[in-house]
């Protein structure tokens, strides 16, 4: 099944109609605004988000991605058509060797996995060494909403941090270990 880049906008705007027609407010404040204009922000929107953002409809097909998805993976426009499936492009980013050595062998499964657990993120390793984070949301139509943020930075503080609390506690224990051991007629004084 095949997907034009608006098929996502169309989507909602049924969805909208349909509840309008039941007499329910509208998921979109939209009111008076023509429907080219939501579609056109809709997709500006998308476009906007600055982690790689990709839907996939009920059947694990593509809707539209923005380009940060490309920029992450590495994909081309051709790549990221409208109705590649989800396992294509798992299948693609193992050929391509995009995933680092470690986590190459179990990519495929943890992803697999994470579709039939879509609110658990996952992470994993690039072959460049950056490091990514995978949400998946399920839709009210059964597909995916996906954002995935490059963790690398925030992994690297939080290493930095760990190492720097790792060191004050080893401070921390020659300290004791000092104060442990000196004569009893030693004391601090202040200077002031």
């Amino acid at each position: 099944m095949r997907h034009k880049k608006a098929d996502l906008v169309n989507e909602v705007l049924a969805l909208r109609n349909q509840i309008s027609a039941q007499n329910e407010p509208a998921p979109l404040a939209n009111d008076g605004i023509p429907d080219d204009d939501v579609r056109r922000h809709l997709l500006d929107a998308i476009e906007h988000v600055q982690d790689a953002f990709v839907i996939y409809d009920s059947d694990r097909q593509l809707i539209i991605c923005n380009d940060n998805f490309r920029k992450l993976y590495d994909y081309t426009k051709k790549q990221t058509t409208p109705g590649i499936s989800y396992n294509d492009l798992i299948q693609l980013d193992i050929d391509k060797q995009s995933i680092h050595d470690e986590d190459r062998a179990d990519y495929s499964v943890l992803r697999q996995v994470q579709r039939s657990h879509p609110q658990d993120a996952v992470s994993f390793k690039m072959a460049d060494g950056r490091q990514i984070e995978v949400t998946e949301h399920a839709t009210s139509s059964g597909g995916i909403v996906s954002i995935q943020p490059d963790i690398t930075e925030l992994q690297q503080v939080d290493k930095a941090l760990k190492q720097t609390e790792e060191e004050l506690w080893r401070s921390q224990e020659m300290i004791r270990a000092l104060a442990d051991n000196l004569p009893q007629f030693v004391t601090l004084k202040d200077l002031e």
